[in-house]
């Protein structure tokens, strides 16, 4: 890093790092083993149902008046759990990109096995590889791609051996 370099800023926590490759092999895995194909989006229901069967993952949907936090859902990797408004989990189910968008970010931080890195003295500045938000991100844009849902900012993600 050069002096005048600015310092990455995380979103998240600082966790491992992790390359978009490996987000991108995670990701694609866990949409050939659930079957998140095109058209797949009409069937989430049946995906957060068999993730709670087959993967151990909760999902909670939380009644608009318990709802008190600023983000739009909070995940506990340590125990598997997404806490998330009931509104955006009925528009999951029902396929809304912006909804899918929040449920597989989420499910990121549970798949990618997040666990906060202690920032330590010595330690190097943060590195975007480093930043959880980022890596959820990636890991839901990912996911949406393969299974063609278009959301308002939609990214070219170049997978590999295809072309894009």
């Amino acid at each position: 890093m050069l002096a005048n370099d600015p310092i990455y800023q995380l979103r998240g926590h600082r966790v491992a790092p992790m390359q978009f490759s490996e987000i991108e092999s995670k990701a694609l895995g866990f949409c050939r083993r659930f079957g998140l194909t095109p058209g797949a989006e009409k069937r989430m229901g049946l995906l957060f149902d068999k993730l709670a069967d087959e993967a151990t993952i909760t999902i909670d949907p939380i009644c608009p008046d318990d709802w008190n936090y600023s983000t739009e859902a909070i995940c506990a990797p340590q125990s598997r759990t997404i806490h998330v408004p009931e509104a955006t989990y009925q528009k999951a189910t029902r396929g809304d990109p912006r909804a899918l968008e929040i449920m597989f970010h989420e499910l990121g931080h549970v798949l990618l096995g997040h666990q906060p890195v202690h920032h330590h003295e010595g330690l190097s500045p943060p590195h975007q590889s480093e930043d959880a938000e980022w890596q959820a991100d990636l890991f839901a844009m990912v996911v949406l791609k393969y299974m063609q849902v278009r959301i308002g900012w939609q990214l070219s993600l170049p997978f590999q051996g295809t072309k894009a």
